[in-house]
């Protein structure tokens, strides 16, 4: 971008910061069975890990820019699926139909809306929080690559979100809910790491069958 006094990516994903919390109410009345569940975990966690006050992002230069955007290895491309319950809240469930195995990840009530429109292809009446992210790209000429859910923490999922801005591929630190949502909405894959799934994949055949605790599964602020 080289007019003067354009906008830069950092800020256009640093406005999310500010918005994401504003529409927690609104998501909450539209979907409150569960959602105070899963919100009351997530306080908790955001408790013990307060949020950084800098955006973390890294820039890849040219040269390593192919090999970016190629598959992570180590990395297993998922596909995903939202589901709910009273007893547990939202979560994300990041399958691979082939190996059967799925890794849940429990979301917030903002995240489950906009990831549940996202799936069927629907939009808010007015521009949700990955929406308006959508937008500020779009605008700014940046295109994202993927998703990914790198690790796994004090029972706190990591995730990456690979964004690419002509010669440039950008990584930025973000929550697995956000990274996931942003990848649905701009159809590109979801990729989870080996050490993920080993920690935390369960076979498909017992997904329904289990009854997930918020307080003992992990978690994505």
């Amino acid at each position: 971008m080289g007019t003067r006094g354009a906008p830069s990516v950092g800020w256009a994903v640093a406005c999310l910061g500010l918005l994401s919390g504003c529409l927690w109410d609104e998501a909450t009345e539209l979907d409150a069975e569960g959602v105070g569940i899963a919100a009351g975990t997530i306080k908790a966690a955001q408790d013990k890990h307060p949020a950084a006050l800098e955006l973390k992002a890294e820039v890849i230069s040219a040269d390593e820019e192919q090999e970016s955007l190629e598959p992570p290895e180590g990395y297993v491309r998922m596909t995903p699926r939202l589901t709910s319950g009273p007893s547990f809240g939202n979560a994300v469930v990041l399958y691979d139909a082939a190996e059967e195995v799925a890794v849940p990840i429990f979301i917030g009530g903002t995240e489950a809306l906009s990831t549940q429109l996202r799936l069927a292809k629907r939009r808010y009446k007015r521009p949700l929080t990955h929406d308006l992210l959508d937008s500020m790209l779009a605008r700014l000429d940046v295109k994202m690559v993927r998703a990914q859910v790198d690790r796994l923490e004090d029972n706190i999922y990591f995730g990456t979100v690979v964004l690419r801005q002509g010669d440039k591929v950008m990584t930025f630190d973000s929550r697995p809910s956000d990274a996931m949502a942003l990848a649905i909405g701009n159809q590109v894959p979801i990729y989870v790491s080996q050490q993920v799934l080993d920690r935390a994949g369960v076979k498909l055949d017992e997904l329904d069958n289990r009854k997930p605790e918020p307080g003992s599964d992990p978690i994505s602020l």
